[in-house]
């Protein structure tokens, strides 16, 4: 169950959600400081919640202290998407090795391929945040089938870093990502879990190179026009 779940209609949530939102919307960019005195007049919250929603977002490593009782966002390096997306391929392996064990769930290679089918039809139409919706969508979607509710506890932490970083998608085409897709829910339905483990490795893999290149590339000093985008597709 995600950690907002377990908090609802209190302040620490209502504080730990607007923060969440905000870096992933890179309102709070990867590396800015923050401050619970800023934070507690921006949001309408007292600095009590604010400090403990922080300290939520640091277990959830997107927020690390800095200096006396100050924090920041956490950068976003080329070393941080190689470590988080490795991570993430063995997770997620884990996780499709257990939903073979326990026998692949009716229904479930009909709701991917829907899912699929919808990030094909926003990729047509131009609509970014939609496509990231529906990749995310997919890669949850499977996790949820190993039935495993601790990996699943960790897979949807590191669903909350990889959120931020899908955003460097945003120059990059998804038409390979489509086919992947493509490719895991074909062996899901022959279930052969070999070629559905190297399908989803690759599938991983590539969106890591995606995002290091992009980086490279000079994404990271453009956040702000890329916050400014994602505001203007949400209104």
């Amino acid at each position: 169950m995600e950690r907002e779940e377990l908090m609802p209609d209190t302040l620490v949530g209502d504080a730990y959600r607007k923060m969440l939102d905000g870096i992933w919307a890179y309102r709070y960019a990867p590396g800015s400081s923050l401050s619970d005195f800023t934070l507690s007049k921006e949001l309408g919250i007292s600095r009590t919640p604010i400090r403990e929603a922080l300290f939520l977002l640091i277990d959830d490593g997107l927020v690390r202290k800095k200096g006396a009782g100050g924090f920041e966002v956490t950068d976003i390096t080329k070393e941080e998407i190689e470590d988080l997306y490795d991570a993430r391929s063995e997770l997620e392996v884990a996780m499709l090795h257990l939903t073979f064990q326990k026998g692949v769930p009716v229904g479930l290679v009909d709701t991917l391929r829907f899912l699929n089918g919808n990030l094909l039809s926003c990729l047509k139409r131009g609509e970014i945040l939609p496509t990231l919706d529906f990749d995310a969508r997919i890669h949850h979607t499977l996790a949820l089938s190993s039935g495993n509710r601790r990996l699943l506890a960790y897979f949807e932490r590191i669903e909350k870093q990889v959120k931020r970083i899908q955003l460097f998608s945003v120059i990059h085409g998804h038409q390979e990502t489509m086919d992947e897709h493509r490719r895991i829910i074909d062996a899901l339905e022959q279930n052969d879990f070999r070629s559905c483990e190297r399908a989803l490795r690759i599938n991983i893999d590539n969106a890591k190179r995606q995002h290091q290149a992009a980086l490279e590339n000079g994404l990271g000093e453009r956040w702000w026009m890329i916050a400014t985008s994602i505001q203007n597709a949400r209104h």
